[in-house]
């Protein structure tokens, strides 16, 4: 995919985190609703090291402006929607980083000499090896 596409498709799935972290935690009266679950599926792998510490944020900002008692409920509904973004943002850069990695190794095995041996003839042993030559894939020698 082209970067144009990776970065449209990274900003519909921030943007889309955000809005459901929003959704979720906008009124103090609901319980665990769809949205937040579907943030928080959409959050893994990088959620699960990032939840004691969404516990212990969360937890503050709700006991700083009392929104469980009447206090008002954007601190919080910012708050989880800022902690979320920023998981999500995290779960991008693991993407590229294992992307990244998966091609540089595909490159570096393509470089190495032993994937361009070849067997030349009739599989006869020389000094108990095979008699190989470096070569192309469809330059093999009868």
């Amino acid at each position: 995919m082209t970067p144009w596409v990776w970065r449209v498709a990274g900003t519909l799935y921030i943007g889309g985190v955000a809005a459901l972290a929003a959704s979720a935690f906008s009124d103090r009266n609901a319980t665990f609703t769809g949205s937040e679950g579907a943030a928080l599926l959409l959050t893994l792998p990088t959620l699960v090291p990032a939840l004691p510490i969404m516990y212990v944020i969360g937890a503050g900002i709700w006991s700083i402006t009392d929104a469980d008692s009447g206090g008002p409920m954007w601190p919080v509904t910012v708050v989880y929607t800022l902690m979320f973004t920023g998981i999500a943002t995290a779960n991008l850069w693991l993407l590229r980083q294992l992307i990244r990695r998966r091609r540089l190794h595909r490159s570096q095995r393509a470089d190495r000499p032993e994937s361009r041996l070849h067997l030349t003839g009739p599989l006869t042993p020389v000094n108990s090896a095979l008699t190989c030559r470096e070569g192309n894939p469809g330059d093999v020698r009868t």
